[in-house]
């Protein structure tokens, strides 16, 4: 049984537990977003190849939902942004389409886009 200390006001603290259990949720925060940090190119790279799946199928939402899933990850993806743009494009959203193609060219602005 673990010892605890008594305070002033009779409660009961165990401060060692207290501290083991932050340092717990600390490393696996630490943990999950280096986790997330190493992997986010990996993440890109498969929400992009899922995307183009889509837009071979003419799935437009769903390729759209992935493009923004890619650009809500990394961006400052030029790629992600572009074929988003393209995705709403082709979907008949032309206001999407051109502020996805801007957002493009403000992350590289030698893209050719394909507005």
């Amino acid at each position: 049984m673990e010892k605890h200390e008594s305070c002033s006001c009779s409660h009961l603290h165990d401060h060692n537990r207290r501290l083991r259990l932050a340092l717990r949720w600390a490393l696996s925060l630490t943990f999950i977003v280096l986790s997330f940090i190493i992997m986010r190119s990996f993440i890109v790279k498969q929400l992009l190849s899922r995307a183009s799946s889509y837009m071979t199928c003419e799935l437009f939402n769903d390729a759209i939902r992935s493009y923004e899933k890619a650009v809500f990850i990394d961006k400052k993806n030029v790629k992600a942004w572009d074929m988003l743009g393209y995705g709403y494009k082709s979907n008949g959203d032309l206001g999407k389409s051109i502020h996805a193609f801007h957002q493009a060219i403000k992350a590289d602005p030698k893209i050719k886009c394909k507005l």
